[in-house]
């Protein structure tokens, strides 16, 4: 079954172009009605299927879906609502962003397709490279793996021009080890929107780059029991 109508991005295409709270509540039932509660439901599936492949995952959508209100207190730009549904499916869900997660974002632009870890704390990063530097092996098994570079391009990241002496040896053989980010990203047409099985054909996307979420997870659970 389809979890979403061609609705859904017409409401944004719309939204983008009437981002107001006037229009917004004019328009509050269709939000309901062909966003958030086919969202909703879109999430709770994808858990499901992401826990086949990563049983750390036990939340509830509330605990994944991001607000579609913009907190709009400390930015120029006044622009109530975002012109995306998110959510941020992990152990931790969205109370912390940067644990090694998946992340979805669909609008009628794209559907977003992201994970790893994108802005991790300096303690953090320490220790993913530290566990780079003591299980190298298993990085390069993850991130050079045939059907994650298939799906999503290889491992992104910007790079530190200074590194620890420890970890410089590293730098030719994985020079990954330089990055302050280690997260991946597809941006699909947004008619996947409309694939039959939505969930199980993200959840297979996902797969891919299982390996390199256990590598990082490792990491984590060293840092936050420090």
């Amino acid at each position: 079954m389809s979890f979403f109508q061609p609705a859904f991005t017409e409401y944004f295409a719309q939204l983008s172009e009437n981002n107001s709270t006037l229009w917004f509540d004019q328009n509050r039932k269709w939000y309901e009605r062909e966003v958030k509660i086919p969202f909703q439901d879109f999430v709770d599936e994808l858990i499901i299927q992401l826990r086949m492949i990563d049983n750390d995952i036990q939340i509830e959508p509330s605990e994944a879906i991001f607000r579609i209100n913009n907190d709009i207190r400390y930015t120029k730009e006044k622009i109530p609502y975002k012109t995306w549904m998110s959510a941020n499916i992990s152990a931790m869900g969205k109370r912390m962003k940067e644990y090694p997660g998946f992340f979805i974002q669909a609008n009628h632009e794209h559907l977003i397709l992201a994970g790893g870890v994108y802005n991790p704390e300096k303690d953090s990063l320490y220790q993913i490279r530290q566990q780079i530097a003591h299980d190298p092996d298993a990085f390069i098994q993850a991130v050079r793996n045939p059907e994650f570079l298939d799906r999503f391009g290889g491992l992104r990241g910007d790079q530190h021009i200074q590194l620890a002496p420890e970890f410089k040896e590293l730098i030719n053989r994985i020079p990954e080890i330089t990055f302050k980010q280690f997260h991946f990203r597809i941006e699909l047409d947004p008619s996947y929107l409309l694939h039959p099985n939505l969930p199980k054909f993200i959840a297979d996307y996902f797969r891919s780059a299982q390996a390199l979420h256990h590598f990082l997870r490792r990491a984590y659970k060293i840092a936050m029991a420090a």
